[in-house]
């Protein structure tokens, strides 16, 4: 078995953006006119992930998640950093289908369509061996991490196909679906199954999400996590 070890190189953390992925710089403009839905907005990744929209020129941004003090909180966070970006938001399990279509639904309603998806939302519960395993909570992983991935996908996928065709005819681009997966997801670690089998799934769903919905315009990718040894450990 690999271990943890051989795993990870030796390798020095930066945490400042490079001007090419910047959304102030590299990336400015580049979110302009777009609607962008986020499943799991309320802090960490997804928190950034809709500011980071607002500093890009969305026309708006969507946020979901389980507490409404956080998102609240996100809300604030995306008119900081840019008072044109109208921003809305549901409270919302993603191992919900009904809450979910519904949120989709009242995005779509508010903003006229959804451009870029985001199924951000995700669950790390403690490392222990299989065999040690509460079998709910090791499901709970997968509840959150696919099931809530794939209900994300479902409810939002039909609406960015038709403005993907238009921006397509425009010399743009529009259609975006993004899911977020991890480096675990091509780790074997000790204690890991739940987490890491379900985001390797989250790897193969964006495969045929792409392979459904190419001819479609649909763009599918797994937006990878990378996180440093301490946080495994």
């Amino acid at each position: 078995m690999s271990s943890i070890q051989t795993q990870f190189l030796d390798l020095t953390a930066h945490h400042a953006r490079y001007d090419a992925i910047d959304p102030k710089a590299g990336l400015k403009g580049s979110a302009t006119d777009k609607v962008v839905f986020i499943a799991g907005a309320s802090r960490g990744i997804g928190q950034a992930t809709a500011v980071a929209f607002a500093e890009a020129g969305a026309r708006a941004v969507y946020i979901t998640a389980r507490s409404e003090d956080a998102l609240k909180e996100t809300q604030t966070l995306v008119r900081q950093a840019n008072a044109e970006t109208q921003c809305a938001y549901a409270v919302c399990d993603v191992t919900s289908a009904e809450q979910v279509e519904a949120a989709v639904a009242d995005c779509v309603a508010t903003f006229g369509g959804i451009d870029v998806a985001d199924a951000n939302a995700g669950y790390l519960a403690p490392w222990m061996k299989i065999g040690e395993t509460d079998p709910e909570n090791w499901w709970r992983s997968w509840k959150v991490n696919v099931r809530g991935a794939y209900h994300v996908i479902r409810f939002t996928l039909p609406h960015p196909i038709e403005p993907a065709a238009k921006r397509a005819a425009q010399g743009s681009s529009g259609g975006h679906l993004i899911v977020l997966s991890s480096i675990g997801a091509q780790l074997l670690m000790p204690g890991a199954s739940d987490y890491q089998t379900s985001k390797h799934a989250i790897n193969r769903l964006c495969e045929f999400v792409q392979s459904d919905h190419d001819e479609d315009g649909i763009s599918a990718s797994p937006s990878i996590r990378v996180a440093s040894p301490p946080i495994w450990g």
